[in-house]
Formats: structure tokens, C-alpha cells, sequence
């Protein structure tokens, strides 16, 4: 594909190789999206995969639709003459695009990218980091658990999940939650309880506890992997209290995340994230169709899965549509009256 790359080196200027199937250019884009103007060669194209990421700005696409954004959905005829075979690849069916597309993560992605290895390490959980029993005692703990609890985390699963926290230390006063693939834990992410001693809502493990950052796992793979259809939201206890859900630990979605998705079952996704995150969750569905069909939930302003109680489908509208978003956030403001 040799005219590909050409065409690129005209419309990006001299790129650079990252290695045999990556090839790097400026970043067309990070200006649009935040982010000063790439110097750097920030954009990894891999032309045989039909992929297109930027390391900075975070951009993903298809090669295709990455052409079409580049030239302002304005394509040539000559352009999309030579576009014609890359194209068969949207036209094929459903089932048939997903198994491609898990062929080119699991052979090419997953062996370039180190944040997702094959034989990944298994880390250890802070020194400070108690599991919750059935039998444990102490005022402290009570309370935490009673937190747990009330915001709709199941009991069992504290203890199933090996679900803990921490009395003192970096993370003390917040609860724990073991993140594993395989069994074997790879990732924690934590939640302060109540507004004690001020700080972050949220800690991630620095470096020296683990190698990769939090895009790289979803919180729940073992609990959905073998689901035909998951539900993906924001934070760990939105996962607990849904049913068949999974946690991306925020509104974005990494390549790593699609990834990891991309090995279960499912070959449909419900994205629904918090209530103001509306326009995020749509980005997150654009990500995901790469893998299978995407429905997208919005629910209610400042309202989050674990608020309605994992019923997402009564408090939630279906988003199909930018007319759809807008009348939500009207909704939401109280500028329009609630459908019955």
C-alpha cells in the first residue's frame, strides 16, 4: 500500500518508523483537540492494520475515517478510488469485522505496545490493604464497609472480589479494589470514604508500585469476559451495583481498554457513564464500534450508575443522535419536562 503512505508523507510531511508496521507523523489534530501544535511525530499510523493513534492527543480511528477527517469528508474521486479495497473491510459482515479486528490487536497491537503484554506480572496490593470478612471487627472498618454498602456494592461481592482498604498510609482511609485479568491482579484503583482528611476522591499506584498506568485494564474483565453483552461505565462500584458491567476507571477509552474488550464474548456494548459525561460516552461509543454494535445510555445531571441503584435502564434516555444529546442536557437543566 504504497500510495497510502505517499499520500500520507503529502498531506503530514516526512514521517518517521517506530518499527516494522508503525509509521509516526505529525499529529494533524492535537491542536483541535486541546493540545499545542505536534512537533514531535506523535501519530502512529499502521497502514496494513487500518489504524491511526495519537500518543498525545489521544486520537483513534480507522485509517478511513481517518482520511475522511483529514480531507474534510470532502474525498476525491481519485482518493477514494484507491480507498475502494481499504473500504471492503467496513463492508464485510458484523461477525466476520470483529474477528478481524481481534485477529489485529492479538498479532500486531498487543506485541507492540508494552503496557499490555502477553505474560503480564502479577503485582502486589499495598502493604496497608486489608481485605474485607465476614468476621472482621474495628470501628474503622465497620465504617468503611458500611459505605461499600450503602452506595449498592452487594456483600458478597466485597469479599469475592477481595474488595479492601487501608487505615493509614498513602490510600488510608480508602477503599481498595484488586483489578485482575486471568485471575491474577494486575491493577488497583482506590476510593476515599466521605471527605476525611480532604485529598483526591481517587488514587492510582504510582510507578514504583506498577509499571503501567490505569488505561491500560478494565475494571471487571473476569466478571463479563464470557458475556455476549457488557456494559461499560466509569468507576469500580458503578460496575459492582450493574449488572454485567465493566469499569474503563474514567470518561475516555484507551486503545489498551478496546483491547482488552475486544477478547470476551460480547460483540455488543451499552455505554453509560455519569450523568454529565454525555458527550465523552459518545466518544467512548465511537471507540467501541470497531468491535461490535453500541448502544449509548445517558442518564439523568450528576447522576452515576451506582446513584439509580445499577437500573440504568429506568432512569436512563437512549442518545442516537447530537438532537438527542442536546434535548438530555435540556432535560437535565430542567429547560424541558421530564417524559412520563
Amino acid at each position: 500500500m504504497a500510495w497510502v503512505e505517499s499520500y500520507l508523507e503529502q498531506k503530514l510531511g516526512n514521517p518517521k518508523s517506530a518499527d516494522d508496521d508503525w509509521v509516526r507523523y505529525n499529529c494533524p489534530f492535537c491542536a483541535k483537540r486541546g493540545k499545542t501544535i505536534d512537533h514531535k511525530r506523535h501519530l502512529y499510523v499502521a497502514v496494513e492494520q487500518f489504524r491511526v493513534y495519537c500518543f498525545r492527543c489521544h486520537y483513534s480511528a480507522t485509517l478511513i475515517r481517518f482520511v475522511r477527517e483529514l480531507e474534510g469528508r470532502a474525498l476525491t474521486p481519485e482518493v477514494m478510488a484507491e480507498l475502494r479495497d481499504l473500504a471492503k473491510v467496513l463492508q464485510i459482515g458484523a461477525s466476520t469485522f470483529v474477528k478481524s479486528v481481534r485477529t489485529v490487536f492479538q498479532e500486531t497491537f498487543c506485541k507492540r505496545v508494552e503496557a499490555v503484554p502477553r505474560d503480564f506480572i502479577e503485582i502486589n496490593l499495598p502493604k496497608e490493604y486489608k481485605p474485607f470478612t465476614p468476621d472482621m471487627k474495628g470501628i474503622h472498618a465497620g465504617r468503611l464497609r458500611s459505605y461499600a454498602l450503602s452506595r449498592g456494592i452487594p456483600e458478597a461481592e466485597l469479599y469475592r472480589r477481595r474488595i479492601g482498604y487501608a487505615m493509614e498510609g498513602r490510600y488510608s482511609d480508602m477503599l481498595i479494589f484488586p483489578i485482575t485479568y486471568n485471575g491474577a491482579t494486575v491493577y488497583f484503583t482506590t476510593r476515599k470514604v466521605g471527605a476525611l482528611n480532604g485529598g483526591p476522591k481517587n488514587l492510582n499506584p504510582e510507578k514504583e508500585e506498577v509499571a503501567w498506568g490505569k488505561g491500560v485494564w478494565v475494571y471487571g474483565w473476569d466478571e463479563v469476559s464470557a458475556k455476549d453483552e457488557i456494559v461499560v461505565v466509569e468507576g469500580p462500584i458503578d460496575a459492582l451495583v450493574t449488572q454485567d458491567a465493566t469499569a474503563i476507571m474514567g470518561t475516555h477509552i484507551t486503545p489498551e481498554q478496546v483491547f482488552l474488550l475486544s477478547l470476551t464474548q460480547a460483540t455488543k456494548f451499552t455505554v453509560c457513564l455519569d450523568g454529565e459525561a454525555d458527550v465523552e460516552a459518545q466518544q467512548v461509543a465511537s471507540e467501541l464500534r470497531s468491535i461490535g454494535s453500541v448502544e449509548v445510555l445517558a442518564l439523568p445531571h450528576k447522576l452515576d450508575p451506582a446513584d439509580v441503584g445499577g437500573k440504568i435502564r429506568e432512569h436512563a434516555v437512549v442518545i442516537k443522535n447530537p438532537f438527542d444529546r442536546f434535548k438530555h442536557h435540556m432535560r437535565s437543566l430542567g429547560f424541558i419536562k421530564q417524559e412520563k
